[in-house]
């Protein structure tokens, strides 16, 4: 609409040269391109938010133009490199933590440490802006959506397998996944549903029981992968067992579970009676499965409680033309009313501590799960070589699933690789 009005503007600027200047609120309008991530989770009053995100700046800024792009998640990065590349960027980009460093050492990424004040930085969860949007000792953007893993459990399955609440101990695990996929029912049901079809986290399911056992993705110098440790190999035992005793889907290395969301619809349609999940299944659930009893409860584990935390941040690319601008853009949106309405329409939680303390949080017993389990949230270690060392843990753990080859030996060469690709480790800013 606005690109209409500016172009009959210059044809009545043409035809009658002498009306002179425009209206005061359309002199010099500036065109601010923002890249947003969706995904399949996303339920209506996502994009509404959104949506809302831009008229509202447009309604307090008449000479700024926004135009959100939403892309799926898992290319956005790919979107955004495409877009430099042809001279194209955005000015602001949504992007996943484990991205940074990468963007980094291309130097796309303009610090804002300039733009943020001590006042507006400790309206934020000190550890979610810490681990959210520090690297390097550099503020690189603003914490969009975060969010913490819980076990997500079917009341009604449960009750029918004689199992008198959620598993909290590995052999728990065991037992309730069995006694679900042992039911006696028209219809097939299974344990737990397991991603491992090769797409972005299947690793993370895995680390889910690597970190339940006190084991860790690196040593402690963080310059050496651990994944060859025995509370690791001990991890990938227990998976492998609880897979081959028939505890999750048949065939959870099949690419059709490739996604999050495959194995979040195999509980919504009630066919496992497990999943582990983050906060925004809590609102998809109960807006489209609203007859589903299901209840969340911290991820069961062996030796040590934990949960994986994931963090997206909106960043300023440093070829952005007027930065102050996207700057403002920023600093509007996170206003707290703002922030809880994408909260909730997002599924994620609040990275605003007023946000966090408000009773749509902590009244709602599902969501506080989530928000009691970011003290024990691990988050994965940046890097620049993050994707290629999630990909080679991914074929080592799909290679076991199918029965290839034992844990040692697959979390060795998977080690192996890993410490090759760790030695060229990219510099940073």
């Amino acid at each position: 609409m606005r690109t209409k009005l500016i172009l009959l503007l210059g044809l009545l600027a043409l035809v009658f040269p002498n009306l002179g200047a425009a209206a005061p609120g359309q002199q010099g309008l500036q065109t601010l391109r923002v890249m947003w991530g969706q995904s399949p989770s996303n339920i209506p009053l996502f994009f509404e938010v959104v949506a809302g995100f831009e008229e509202d700046y447009e309604a307090a800024n008449p000479n700024v133009d926004v135009q959100i792009e939403l892309v799926d998640l898992p290319a956005l990065r790919d979107t955004v490199l495409e877009r430099v590349e042809a001279g194209n960027p955005p000015d602001l980009t949504v992007m996943q933590r484990n991205r940074i460093p990468e963007f980094v050492s291309l130097g796309l990424v303009e610090p804002i440490d300039r733009f943020l004040t001590r006042d507006f930085r400790r309206r934020f969860v000190p550890s979610i802006i810490n681990e959210g949007a520090v690297y390097q000792g550099r503020t690189f953007g603003l914490p969009v959506a975060t969010s913490t893993r819980a076990l997500y459990y079917n009341l009604a399955l449960f009750e029918q397998a004689g199992l008198a609440g959620p598993p909290e101990s590995w052999e728990d695990l065991r037992a309730a996944s069995t006694a679900i996929s042992g039911l006696d029912r028209d219809e097939e049901v299974y344990g737990l549903g397991w991603q491992g079809g090769g797409g972005q986290e299947t690793d993370t399911y895995f680390y889910y029981f690597l970190w339940g056992n006190g084991g860790d993705i690196y040593d402690a110098s963080q310059t050496h992968a651990a994944l060859n440790a025995p509370e690791a190999v001990q991890a990938l035992e227990f998976v492998q067992q609880l897979i081959g005793q028939g505890g999750t889907q048949p065939e959870p290395y099949a690419e059709r579970y490739d996604r999050r969301i495959t194995v979040e619809e195999l509980f919504q349609n009630g066919q496992v009676g497990m999943v582990i999940s983050g906060p925004w299944l809590v609102a998809r659930l109960r807006q489209q499965a609203p007859d589903l009893r299901f209840g969340v409860a911290p991820l069961p584990y062996n030796t040590t409680p934990a949960t994986y935390g994931v963090i997206d941040t909106l960043i300023m690319l440093s070829t952005a033309e007027n930065k102050a601008l996207a700057w403002g853009f920023m600093e509007f949106i996170y206003a707290d009313e703002t922030r809880l309405a994408y909260a909730q329409a997002a599924g994620v939680l609040p990275e605003m501590t007023a946000v966090a303390q408000s009773p749509a949080f902590q009244e709602d017993p599902l969501l506080r799960v989530f928000l009691d389990l970011l003290p024990n949230a691990r988050f994965l270690p940046l890097s620049t070589q993050t994707e290629a060392i999630s990909e080679r843990v991914i074929v080592a753990l799909r290679a076991v699933y199918q029965g290839l080859v034992e844990p040692q030996a697959a979390l060795d060469a998977a080690v192996g690789a890993i410490n090759a690709l760790l030695e060229n480790e990219v510099a940073g800013w």
